[in-house]
């Protein structure tokens, strides 16, 4: 039936019309945006899965910075701790050079002014390594805790100060009465050294040395070196036998026996820093020797102390990124634009508007057909 009023081809070719537009519209948005979510409408679970997975990627990326940022730190303080060890190896070889009995005291003031010069760029370095306005070396960075996930979890790295007038660096110094080193020698009342001492992980310690009946006291010295590693033991040119208990070792000194203290009657003991290492005469740089042991010593706990930070934020790095990885792997299978089938659906869309258009301008020419039948 042909009727002038309602023309309902007209009407139903205009909403494929409609359709075709609307399709041609999400295809173009798809290509030009390059995703297939563009609003709530197009996939409202999808956009909300999208939206969380994307959160959790910039997460992961800022996260990735700060393990960067952690490692660079941790990096910088271990390229300055390098060149402190460096300085120290130097100071052992000039201490001794100074300790040798070859050499007279007018050589080991030589010595002693290149050791204060080394002291002095150990300083150095301990006050002007930093990293983006942070000392690191001088005691003032602390513990930092550096945040190396997406959530809460974070992990922290203690850098300690490193210059010689530090108490770290040091340790105690424990001198005896002058004792007459041609004639004094180990016998059956003197041949037990026992010694007690708490360590820096707060155990109680107690060692027994049974010393060499018919040693003299320089042949006791070596022998307890040779026997223990918490003190360096050395005859002062007096004759008076001393220790050096670093710091690393026995923070709160050592407890000598009843016995062993009669046996070289020693003084109370004495702080010493490595700052105050004095190669002038060959008992000082003999003692020198045990403080920049305990330098060493100290040097090496926190290198390896970093580089147990250092292992920790590599394993991270490489964990944030393979997760990293997979998250926008899932976020672009859910959300990224499938080129090849938009591009179809834009070249079928753009058919369907424009065969719609032709059909709905001939709907429309046949109710003037109708009409002209009046004329």
């Amino acid at each position: 039936m042909v009727s002038i009023v309602t023309n309902s081809t007209a009407m139903l070719t205009s909403r494929y019309l409609n359709q075709a537009n609307t399709e041609l519209s999400v295809s173009q948005a798809q290509l030009q945006s390059g995703s297939l979510i563009n609003r709530a409408s197009d996939n409202a679970a999808g956009m909300q899965i999208s939206n969380r997975l994307t959160a959790q990627t910039q997460g992961l990326s800022r996260a990735m910075a700060n393990a960067s940022d952690a490692y660079s730190v941790a990096q910088t303080a271990e390229g300055a701790l390098q060149e402190s060890a460096e300085i120290l190896g130097n100071l052992r070889d000039l201490s001794l050079q100074a300790a040798n009995g070859s050499y007279q005291d007018s050589d080991r003031r030589n010595l002693n002014q290149e050791a204060q010069a080394l002291l002095d760029e150990l300083t150095r370095v301990a006050n002007s390594t930093t990293y983006a306005g942070h000392h690191l070396l001088n005691g003032t960075f602390g513990r930092k805790a550096f945040q190396l996930d997406s959530d809460t979890n974070s992990i922290s790295l203690h850098l300690l100060n490193t210059a010689p007038d530090n108490e770290n660096m040091g340790g105690y110094h424990y001198l005896s009465e002058p004792v007459s080193v041609d004639t004094w020698s180990v016998n059956t009342d003197n041949q037990e050294f026992v010694f007690d001492y708490t360590d820096a992980q707060g155990n109680h310690i107690e060692q027994y040395l049974p010393l060499i009946a018919g040693d003299d006291v320089y042949q006791v010295a070596t022998y307890l070196n040779s026997h223990q590693d918490v003190f360096h033991a050395s005859v002062t040119e007096q004759g008076r036998v001393q220790l050096f208990a670093a710091e690393q070792h026995a923070p709160f000194g050592l407890n000598l026996s009843e016995q062993s203290q009669s046996l070289f009657e020693f003084d109370a003991p004495e702080s010493k820093l490595l700052s105050q290492l004095d190669l002038s005469t060959q008992g000082r740089a003999q003692l020198a020797i045990g403080q920049v042991d305990a330098g060493i010593q100290f040097i090496d706990r926190l290198r390896g102390s970093i580089g147990g930070f250092q292992n920790r934020v590599e394993s991270t790095l490489s964990n944030l990124a393979n997760v990293h990885q997979q998250i926008v792997r899932s976020n672009a299978a859910l959300k990224d634009t499938d080129v090849a089938k938009a591009s179809t659906a834009l070249v079928k869309s753009q058919m369907l508007r424009d065969g719609n258009s032709a059909m709905l301008s001939q709907a429309k020419q046949s109710q003037h057909s109708a009409l002209s039948l009046l004329v």
